[in-house]
């Protein structure tokens, strides 16, 4: 078996892999409505009573320009709990969200206003959108991963005889990815309000970043085949078609980065220049029929084993008669 038909054999393999987990991939994206939820709990919560507040933090995606996390904000408050028991119609609760990032802390506060027309005792707040600063690692698309650590807390304001207000630390937090190109997955942290609070890593599905992998091994995998190709027009034609083909490949994974260039990027110029520079070099050389990587005989014959093709002709043998 010769070189470029193993190599042949082992890119039609990785393709078949390939087109299944890309099917894989779609049938993921078009579940409408499936979400990945988690909750992370800053300390035990206290079983004889409920939680008074259900903050949900919705991971929408990434900002393209700064970097930003960005989530969308909101809570289901027992208004006839304390400390939101003393909430009347037209107040505002404010809900502070200490980002913890090491060497650029920060401070948002969220605004709400409390409005229940019909008495209910549960009452949704909307607080809208949170964008939340994160080391930018998005060149490293879709191997970028973010590690964000925060703690937050609600500002509930008091009767006219207690101006100050409340503050109050919840127990526990719901963390939900909206988009399913994003996992999330807290872990544990401390109970003390500025500490460790809560820890979340933000990273993109594994599935995408082993369908990245495994397309650009079959790229390289190709490249090392066209190498082996001696006849010009051949070369020309099988080059020319994978340039074109590894730039739809991009242009396809690429569609959901948050910034433009990425790793895929890099590795797609790099891979396209290669493939350039073999044809220019190829031309300039008169269309020499020889190819730029070799495969000595004595090789191919102890690898794959030696002897003639069945089609081979031997030489005549002459007769001395």
């Amino acid at each position: 078996m010769s070189v470029p038909r193993l190599l042949g054999i082992i890119a039609l393999s990785l393709f078949i892999v390939f087109v299944a987990t890309f099917f894989t991939v779609l049938v993921r994206l078009s579940r409408v409505g499936v979400t990945t939820e988690r909750h992370a709990e800053i300390h035990t919560p206290d079983f004889s009573e409920t939680e008074p507040a259900q903050t949900r933090f919705d991971l929408l995606g990434q900002d393209p320009v700064s970097g930003r996390l960005i989530f969308n904000v909101n809570a289901t408050i027992h208004i006839d709990k304390p400390p939101f028991n003393t909430l009347n119609p037209g107040d505002e609760v404010i809900l502070r969200i200490e980002n913890q990032i090491p060497n650029n802390p920060g401070l948002n506060d969220l605004y709400a206003v409390y409005r229940n027309p019909t008495g209910d005792f549960l009452v949704e707040f909307d607080f809208g959108e949170l964008y939340m600063l994160v080391p930018d690692r998005r060149d490293f698309y879709p191997f970028d991963g973010y590690s964000i650590r925060f703690n937050y807390a609600y500002f509930i304001p008091g009767d006219w005889d207690d101006p100050t207000g409340t503050w109050y630390v919840p127990g526990e937090l719901i963390l939900r990815s909206l988009t399913n190109l994003i996992f999330l997955t807290p872990e544990y942290g401390s109970t003390a309000i500025g500490a460790d609070g809560y820890k979340v890593l933000v990273a993109r599905l594994r599935i995408i970043q082993i369908l990245a992998s495994m397309l650009i091994l079959i790229e390289v995998l190709f490249l090392v085949y066209i190498l082996t190709i001696a006849n010009m027009h051949e070369l020309l034609a099988k080059g020319l078609g994978y340039m074109v083909a590894i730039f739809i490949i991009r242009t396809i994974m690429v569609s959901s980065a948050p910034q433009s260039p990425t790793l895929l990027d890099y590795v797609t110029l790099f891979l396209i220049c290669v493939v350039f520079f073999i044809m220019l070099f190829k031309s300039l050389g008169g269309a020499e029929e020889r190819s730029i990587i070799t495969i000595p005989v004595a090789w191919t014959d102890t690898i794959f084993g030696g002897g003639k093709k069945p089609n081979d002709v031997s030489e005549p043998v002459e007769n001395d008669d």
